[in-house]
């Protein structure tokens, strides 16, 4: 897996009880229009810590271009900002 750390719009899903589960985001390529990825899956969910700020990582399977791809997504607590953290290595994608 490749380390972003990229801020990225997401679209969630909150449950009565106020969880949270990403649904879909936008990744903008190096010199491309932005795509839409949609999640398949959250394999696991974790609570924790991103430079001192509570945090909540999502590992997840989206579809990029045919292939399923594995993505952890973090939710930055504090200051509400989603981060793309890691993609599978295999997709050639330069953000």
């Amino acid at each position: 897996m490749i380390t972003f750390n990229k801020p990225i719009t997401v679209v969630c899903r909150m449950n009565r009880q106020g969880d949270i589960n990403p649904f879909k985001f936008r990744l903008k390529e190096a010199g491309c229009e932005a795509r839409t990825c949609y999640i398949a899956s959250v394999q696991q969910v974790k609570y924790g810590k991103h430079y001192d700020e509570e945090a909540i990582t999502y590992e997840c399977m989206t579809e990029m271009d045919g292939e399923e791809v594995a993505c952890n997504l973090k939710y930055i607590i504090d200051t509400r900002v989603w981060l793309l953290h890691q993609l599978n290595s295999t997709i050639g994608i330069a953000i």
